[in-house]
């Protein structure tokens, strides 16, 4: 790889471990950065952390709308801090129109990171869909490097249209500093499931619920915990609780909220499996390439979770985790039994979790980057 110093110019939500844009961003940005000049806008929302490159929170509040107005805002910012940039780089796709038509204005090449539902373009005829594809198609067309952590993500992309083999598998990373095992913690007194993340229906926790509900005479010891912001007026959080009350688990699983970074490195090191039961849903919802997988990982934490959304790619069966099909109770159910019943195979899937971690630090993943701004960008 070549020693040129570009300076890139990134659109996100923020530079922290807030969310998974914000994850993302934050790994993949500062590993670039330390090759390369870059400058960050993003949201006024922003949760950013402390970082050696200038961050302009500038950018709209809400950043999950294709909106027009946010566009002209995104597209604005990009004209006004990007000038002097060589390229860039959008980690968040209802941004992306807008950076892209200042990338087309400035003669920058585009680099876009897709995540999952929000990379998906929209074939109804209603007047907002057909809106946001022709901006979707037009940020598509202009970029020069589209990297995703899921093949279904292209290929729902390209039942609209062809991306021209621009596009190139690229997996997330980990913080391999920040999820590791420094300390000694005491085990915990009953085995127990972990789930973080946002609490929505696609993350599948009900499924998770209803398996320990066919478990719960057979592992009587078996615990659940759901980490994550908890909003009890949402329907969904609504009925979890119902489900858990229904199943007589109410002292068996635990929602616990938001996580502090410390907790979270424990629950990992502790947890008997980090379950993810990913469910695709009708109005469109799906995952991304999940970074809890990687954390979990790095803790020593088996995986158990569902396919279809580049989870194939991190999972190997009886090696690391259990990967099943989606929308099985039962399938989720035979593969926590299988970890929870037997500690052998739950230590060898803990070695093999830790084997897999380790090979994908962001400073490993965003050598993909590194090549693609040296393939693409001509200064």
């Amino acid at each position: 790889m070549s020693e040129k110093k570009y300076t890139i110019g990134c659109v996100t939500s923020s530079i922290s471990y807030y969310g998974g844009w914000d994850t993302l961003s934050k790994g993949i940005i500062n590993a670039v950065a330390k090759k390369h000049n870059v400058i960050v806008l993003t949201s006024k929302s922003g949760h950013n952390d402390e970082v050696p490159y200038p961050i302009y929170s500038v950018l709209p509040k809400k950043y999950i709308t294709y909106s027009i107005w946010n566009q002209l805002v995104v597209f604005f910012y990009c004209l006004k801090y990007f000038r002097s940039c060589d390229a860039i780089h959008t980690f968040i796709e209802p941004f992306t129109p807008g950076a892209a038509l200042a990338a087309k204005v400035l003669r920058k090449p585009l680099f876009i990171t897709i995540a999952a539902a929000y990379a998906i373009i929209p074939k109804g005829n209603k007047l907002r869909q057909i809106l946001k594809r022709a901006m979707m198609k037009f940020m598509y067309n202009q970029a020069v490097f589209i990297a995703t952590g899921s093949h279904q993500n292209i290929e729902l992309i390209e039942e609209v249209m062809s991306l021209k083999n621009k596009w190139k598998f690229v997996p997330f990373g980990v913080d391999s500093e920040k999820y590791q095992n420094t300390k000694t913690y005491a085990p915990s007194p009953y085995p127990f499931l972990l789930t973080v993340g946002a609490v929505k229906p696609r993350k599948g926790a009900l499924f998770v619920i209803r398996a320990l509900g066919l478990l719960k005479d057979e592992l009587p010891e078996l615990r659940y915990k759901i980490g994550g912001t908890i909003d009890e007026q949402v329907p969904y959080v609504q009925e979890l609780r119902a489900a858990v009350k229904e199943l007589g688990l109410e002292d068996r699983v635990e929602f616990l909220g938001r996580i502090s970074d410390e907790a979270l490195v424990e629950l990992y090191a502790t947890c008997t499996a980090f379950v993810l039961a990913v469910q695709n849903q009708k109005d469109g919802g799906r995952e991304g390439f999940p970074m809890v997988f990687y954390e979990a990982h790095s803790l020593g934490a088996p995986v158990i979770s569902t396919y279809g959304f580049g989870s194939e790619y991190v999972i190997k069966n009886g090696h690391n985790g259990f990967i099943v099909e989606q929308g099985s109770v039962v399938a989720v159910a035979d593969a926590i039994r299988k970890i929870v019943s037997n500690p052998e195979l739950r230590k060898e899937m803990s070695v093999h979790a830790l084997e897999e971690a380790h090979k994908h630090p962001w400073d490993e993943i965003t050598k993909h980057y590194l090549q693609a701004y040296e393939d693409n960008i001509k200064v």
